[in-house]
């Protein structure tokens, strides 16, 4: 025997031999016989190889492989082909490699090194037979495994003989939708490995799978597919131990990580405020406009509750909110809040908040998204304040234009009404009687005029009660019925008292000569979850396309001068007809018009 049939004398012998002389596997060294790699000559052999194929070392060195392992099937003489040619490490798992070799299931692996190959032989008989036991439930998975619509395969780990952890995973099973996720088709697939399939290139689905398996415990992940030669971005994973081997289900969430990265796209250059906080309301997440709308870093406000951000005076029902969407009480929870910035400034925010629950019904969190306000509401409030100081400037106009006619024209045609009636009363003649009547009438329309112009009712009054005295006198001598509904905890200003008061008597005055209504209703109420206040007179006649807009009438503002007024105080107005006959004038105006004081 030659001193090559001693043992490997390559660049092999420096590392491998030592190591294979205290493995529990079979090792094996290989060298082709001829160029045509028909057959290989054993130049050496461990115990426990030796023990496989039943003859002592010695005996083994210098045999052909094709003489001490007869016949050795095609799968693993190609393996063997594969790995000279290729130089690359191949596995197979097989039931038998030759009927000399005493492992009814064996695991193998080889690895050219220069013109040698390294064959490694595993006896897995003993997984074998425990996996013999369980054959009924194996079927069970595979034909699972075969029917999903989902993608599945079962992973079994492949260790290398001084490792115990695994370097690969190999495919027991795989079904259709798990081949295409590779892109190969399902008879490559199964019997091939991870690495092979994938490059080298497993973005850590092997710690993954293995972290699985030795916990004993299902896992779930979102992989990142996108730089491995998976046909999909993004998969959903869920790893399920069995047995030594991991059964995986994987499905392409490509499409909703795309719309997620939309949604979070849209969220981050959002002009709102939008927060995520956990099911305790303490914040986990804001977006950059909190940040820069509040001042503070997103370091700060994390970890923090909306409350912690909040004025004292509101935080109350802030809480409140939380505890309502966490019994279940409040689907949404809408408030107007303000919030203290960096600075120590209140940014007046109105938003609403919800509850996220997941499929099972627990409290995942809460969402909040608000709109910042307060410039808004200083720009209102700057035109509010000039439509009010206008407002107030045309009222004193008005008293100032009464006056003028109370103590000028008003008294001079009292005078001489008194003067006429004395010579008609010594000198009969019809044009003097007729010239009295005359300066009665003119005397009556002054004090009208001055009435309208500086609205008696509103002087020690409240608003309702103006109204209700103003409609009695105008529906006085007909067969109206008028009602006035007025409910207000805080008294308007002054300015948008006489707004309110001249539209209400403007649609008044309309139904009463145009309407001609038999019913006429007047409500003036406010609603608290918008903070307004709202004016409604409703008529029971001919329709709104009876209304007149009386812009140019002496006394009468009209109600499309009125409609300009409401708008002007950041409110609105509006008239539409009312299902059955008649005409319904609605006018919202802001809370924020009304005084302190009460009615």
């Amino acid at each position: 025997m030659s001193e090559q049939q001693t043992g490997p004398k390559s660049s092999l012998a420096q590392w491998w031999a030592p190591l294979v002389e205290v493995s529990l596997d079979g090792q094996f060294v290989l060298k082709p016989c001829n160029d045509d790699l028909t057959d290989f000559e054993i130049i050496y052999a461990n115990e426990p190889g030796s023990r496989m194929i039943g003859l002592a070392p010695e005996a083994l060195i210098g045999s052909l492989l094709s003489e001490v392992m007869p016949p050795y099937g095609t799968g693993f003489r190609d393996a063997l082909l594969q790995s000279f040619r290729t130089g690359e490490m191949v596995y197979r798992l097989t039931e038998e490699i030759s009927p000399t070799v005493d492992s009814r299931r064996a695991e193998y692996r080889v690895q050219r090194f220069d013109d040698l190959l390294a064959l490694s032989v595993i006896d897995r008989t003993a997984e074998f037979d425990a996996e013999s036991e369980s054959r009924a439930m194996r079927k069970l998975l595979s034909a699972g495994i075969e029917a999903s619509l989902t993608a599945v395969a079962l992973l079994r780990p492949v260790f290398d003989s001084d490792s115990t952890s695994a370097v690969d995973l190999f495919f027991v099973e795989a079904n259709d939708a798990a081949a295409a996720l590779v892109g190969q088709p399902r008879s490559k697939v199964v019997g091939s490995t991870l690495y092979s399939l994938l490059d080298r290139n497993t973005g850590g689905l092997l710690s993954l799978v293995e972290k699985s398996r030795t916990s004993s415990r299902m896992l779930s992940v979102d992989y990142d597919a996108r730089q491995s030669p998976i046909l999909a971005d993004w998969l959903q994973i869920q790893l399920i131990p069995v047995g030594d081997m991991v059964m995986m289900y994987a499905e392409d969430v490509s499409v909703q990580r795309r719309e997620q990265v939309s949604l979070h796209t849209i969220v981050e250059y959002a002009t709102e405020l939008i927060a995520y906080s956990d099911k305790n309301g303490f914040l986990q997440y804001v977006n950059p406009f909190t940040v820069s709308s509040l001042g503070y870093t997103a370091d700060v406000i994390q970890g923090k509750s909306i409350a912690d951000f909040t004025l004292p005076a509101d935080r109350d029902a802030v809480i409140s909110d939380y505890v309502h969407l966490m019994k279940g009480t409040l689907d949404v929870a809408r408030r107007r809040i303000r919030l203290v910035d960096s600075r120590g400034q209140l940014r007046t925010m109105f938003g609403s908040t919800r509850m996220l629950r997941s499929a099972s019904g627990t409290v995942d969190g809460f969402v909040t998204v608000a709109a910042d306000l307060t410039e808004r509401l200083a720009s209102e409030e700057a035109r509010e304040q000039l439509a009010a100081e206008l407002s107030m400037a045309e009222q004193h106009e008005r008293e100032r234009l009464a006056g003028e006619l109370h103590d000028g024209p008003v008294q001079e045609l009292a005078a001489l009404s008194m003067q006429l009636g004395a010579a008609v009363a010594r000198y009969p003649d019809v044009q003097l009687q007729r010239a009295e009547d005359i300066v009665i009438q003119v005397l009556s329309d002054l004090r009208t005029l001055m009435f309208e112009l500086s609205p008696p009712e509103l002087d020690g009054a409240g608003l309702g009660q103006a109204i209700s005295i103003r409609g009695a006198r105008l529906f006085e001598g007909t067969d109206v019925q008028l009602t006035v509904d007025a409910v207000l905890t805080r008294s308007p200003s002054p300015a948008t008292a006489v707004i309110v008061f001249r539209l209400a008597q403007e649609a008044m005055v309309n139904a009463r000569k145009h309407a001609k209504a038999q019913h006429v209703t007047v409500r003036l109420t406010e609603d608290t979850e918008y903070h307004i206040i709202l004016l409604e007179i409703i008529d029971d006649g001919q329709g709104a396309e009876s209304m007149q807009y009386q812009r140019h009438v002496p006394g009468h503002f009209g109600i499309a001068m009125m409609i300009d007024r409401a708008r002007q105080l950041g409110g609105a107005c509006s008239i539409e007809g009312v299902i059955g006959g008649g005409t319904r004038v609605r006018v919202e105006l802001p809370r924020n018009s009304l005084s302190n004081s009460g009615q």
